[in-house]
């Protein structure tokens, strides 16, 4: 009775141990199969690793699943689902995965059948190999075993073959052990099944555990009684396959009640040798029903941003600005209606009030295109216009000069109508692409190329809106931010969002991960932004997967500076003027004859400030790389530079910068704003001569 105490007790102590190793990686796990054809009755898990788990699943009627697919498999842990990567049948793999306790009986009553066994065997062992690691327990009386076991402080009558892979050398041990002088007299059948529990304990504990019993009589001979089989096998989590080869199936009960106590474990009757094949067949193909389920809990997004710099100055000053006329009107598809983001007066009495010189922002500026050529028409009776309609010549538009005709008209007939323009004045032509055509391979080419296009005969019908304006100077001129990105499951896209208060400044959509990204203060509204005291900013990252991550908001402090009160202050007092160049035809560093009045008016200001300070600036679209367009900006400010250097202007005096499409005037969000980006600035600064003050 000592040794029984003992005995259950390492045991239950290795169960113990073996539970609470899978309990550490699988209790939390839950595994679900859904949407299956068989309702599923019980299923069973083996996690090997935080990726991968084996699988298998019965049906109500104890057959096992031969397929399953990923979208059949659930996985969640502490209400985050797993994202299931594969689902691959367990006997398609290479991997050993199985780890195989063959409990054999060879018992001299086996010596009729030896034949139709050891071909089962060797038909399940084929089966199984490349799959398998396997161990194999057989009876033997012969006290000269260097391979006999102990359970407790008993030595009993069991032969082992501890696990291995080598089955050449697995075949050549059940041979031997039903060799006749190998067959033992008496059925250890108790002593084998626990041996066979013992095995277990030499394996990972993380792999799918696997006994198959065969005995054909009753146990006569074994140490142990079946209560303590029952008792190491309850809540072992290894799965018991029974074949019951006994000629009284009501004599061998342990044999018909072990398998039944296992996870998804069966039993087997063979009535006769004959049976044999066809069972160890069937075996073969239900033991390995198993699927390798590869899935991974997603890890969610995150990041952070920091702007470079302490804080936001905006110094406003007082400047003539000499705006470009961008002599374009576009159209959205297939319209011909003048768009509303475009200044149109119902009637002419609007038309009495209407002075260009008081438009303040230089957006608005364009968007009165229409009203200041109607104003200047009106005032210059002997100029002439001429209106060409355009189409992208793509898809409804496609050759189609009736709409661009309309487009012409729909122009001609606001002119005549609200500002009285003779119709004698204005000729209309149509073609499809215009004569300087944008890219017909991008959205915003197409956009572009959607136009009616306004000429004069008169250089003061398009020449740039000058005007007393107030314009703010931003130090730093771009802001620039340091962002961390993290997205394991794959970056979907993330945005870059400013506000103040309640108020959304900008938002900044990017796809691809980058160590720095620059903003230089222009909102969603397409003005630069001004009057507030801070601004707040922070990321949102989403994954390919949906998930998102929000950053915690930031603070960019901003202090107002007022130019000319400090001017006031400090007795200093300074003239600025600023010139845009007409503006630059797509992908172009081509200045036109227009230019040339501009740069004579630089030179006239020169002259008689020969002390004033030129500031050349370089801009384009955001239309290809960024490599590119800074080399395309920086051409054009360069352009610009020898210019008015060969007219006469001292080197030391002139500065040329480009900015490429980090640092664009207006947003790139419309036709209009990218070709104002393709343009020059020229500041010209001097101090104010004594007679101006």
């Amino acid at each position: 009775m000592k040794h029984n105490i003992k005995f259950i007790a390492s045991i239950f102590l290795f169960l113990f141990i073996t539970h609470s190793a899978i309990a550490e990686t699988s209790d939390s796990l839950e595994v679900n199969v859904i949407n299956t054809d068989a309702k599923v009755g019980n299923l069973r898990f083996i996690v090997r690793d935080s990726s991968n788990l084996i699988l298998r699943v019965m049906d109500e009627d104890g057959t096992a699943f031969k397929t399953l697919n990923k979208n059949q498999v659930s996985i969640s842990r502490e209400n985050k689902n797993a994202k299931i990567i594969k689902v691959v049948p367990l006997n398609s793999t290479i991997e050993t995965n199985l780890n195989i306790v063959l409990t054999l009986d060879n018992s001299s009553s086996m010596q009729p059948h030896r034949k139709e066994l050891l071909s089962s065997v060797e038909l399940l062992l084929n089966a199984l190999k490349g799959k398998s690691r396997i161990s194999v327990v057989v009876f033997s009386e012969s006290s000269s075993d260097n391979l006999k076991s102990t359970i407790g402080e008993k030595v009993v009558n069991i032969s082992k073959l501890d696990f291995t892979d080598d089955f050449t050398k697995i075949s050549k041990f059940i041979n031997r052990s039903y060799n006749s002088n190998e067959l033992t007299q008496k059925t250890y059948l108790h002593d084998g099944i626990l041996v066979a529990f013992q095995q277990f304990a030499k394996m990972p504990k993380n792999m799918l555990r696997i006994m198959i019993v065969f005995s054909d009589g009753k146990d006569l001979g074994s140490k142990y009684k079946q209560e303590h089989v029952f008792a190491a096998a309850t809540d072992a989590g290894i799965t018991v396959y029974g074949i019951d080869f006994s000629r009284d199936p009501g004599a061998n009960k342990i044999m018909k009640k072990l398998p039944p106590i296992t996870e998804q474990g069966k039993y087997f009757r063979a009535a006769r040798s004959a049976d044999l094949r066809p069972i160890f067949d069937e075996l073969s193909k239900e033991i390995i029903t198993e699927f390798q389920v590869t899935y991974h809990f997603p890890i969610p997004p995150k990041g952070d941003i920091q702007f470079t710099d302490d804080a936001l100055t905006i110094t406003t000053r007082r400047l003539t600005d000499e705006f470009p006329m961008l002599n374009y009107v576009f159209f959205d598809s297939s319209s011909a209606e003048i768009d509303k983001r475009y200044f149109i007066f119902s009637s002419k009495d609007e038309c009495e009030n209407f002075n260009e010189k008081s438009i303040q922002k230089p957006m608005n500026k364009y968007y009165h295109i229409l009203n200041v050529i109607g104003s200047r028409a009106q005032q210059d009776t002997e100029a002439k216009l001429t209106i060409t309609g355009c189409n992208m010549n793509l898809g409804v538009e496609k050759g189609n000069l009736t709409l661009s005709k309309q487009r012409a008209e729909a122009v001609s007939l606001y002119l005549q109508n609200i500002w009285g323009i003779e119709s004698s004045r204005i000729k209309i032509l149509t073609r499809n692409l215009p004569a300087k055509r944008s890219s017909i391979r991008t959205a915003e080419g197409l956009a572009e190329n959607r136009r009616v296009e306004i000429a004069s005969n008169h250089y003061n019908i398009l020449k740039p809106i000058s005007s007393e304006v107030v314009e703010n100077v931003y130090n730093p001129e771009i802001g620039y931010f340091n962002t961390t990105i993290s997205a394991p499951e794959g970056l979907k896209n993330y945005e870059f969002l400013a506000f103040n208060n309640n108020t959304n400044l900008v938002k900044v959509d990017y796809n691809e991960s980058k160590n720095k990204i620059s903003w230089n203060w222009i909102g969603d509204d397409g003005e630069k932004i001004s009057q507030i005291s801070e601004i707040n900013y922070f990321l949102k990252i989403r994954d390919n997967d949906g998930r998102t991550f929000e950053s915690k908001p930031k603070v960019i402090p901003i202090q107002q500076i007022d130019e000319s009160a400090t001017q006031k202050e400090t007795n200093q007092d300074s003239t600025f003027e600023k010139f845009s160049l007409v503006l630059f035809a797509f992908n172009s560093s081509q200045l036109d004859a227009r230019n040339q009045n501009l740069m004579q008016r630089v030179l006239d200001i020169y002259t008689v400030h020969p002390e004033a300070k030129i500031k050349i600036f370089g801009y384009c679209d955001n239309i290809g790389s960024d490599e590119y367009n800074y080399k395309l900006s920086t051409k054009r400010a360069k352009i610009s530079y020898n210019i008015l250097k060969k007219m006469g202007i001292k080197q030391d005096q002139l500065k040329y910068h480009g900015y490429g499409e980090i640092n664009p005037i207006f947003s790139n969000s419309s036709p209009e704003g990218r070709f104002l980006n393709r343009t020059v600035q020229i500041y010209i600064g001097y101090p104010k001569l004594e007679q101006e003050n």
